[in-house]
């Protein structure tokens, strides 16, 4: 019996998991510190952000025109950890993004608030 031992547990090449922390299957806290930049090439910016569980999968919606306006909001893409590159944008428009947190079983969490950039 390894009776907690790591190492022996290691050594058995028996697979164990670590039951200390149980999954929240509610769905998650909405990202914060949304940052835009201009990214490398015209019309391409970047987002980082701060997810509330790591690791994490992320949606990006962006926003041409009222961000109080819900039906102008489209998704951008699906991307891991905190950090997304959105490309095909207008240059000299101003795009509204925000972004919210895949949870367990799909349960989306709330969006993060929208931060606005002009596209260079």
């Amino acid at each position: 019996m390894a009776k907690g031992d790591p190492v022996i547990i290691e050594k058995s090449g028996i697979p164990s998991y670590d039951t200390a922390h149980t999954p929240t299957a509610g769905p998650p806290a909405a990202p914060t510190n949304l940052r835009l930049s201009t990214g490398g090439l015209s019309g391409q910016l970047s987002a980082r952000y701060k997810p509330d569980r790591r690791p994490s999968t992320n949606e990006v919606q962006v926003n041409t025109g009222d961000p109080n306006s819900e039906p102008g909001w489209h998704t951008k893409g699906i991307f891991q950890s905190g950090k997304a590159v959105l490309n095909g944008l207008t240059p000299g428009a101003c795009v509204w993004v925000r972004v919210r947190t895949v949870g367990l079983n799909g349960v989306m969490g709330a969006w993060s608030d929208p931060a606005e950039i002009m596209v260079v």
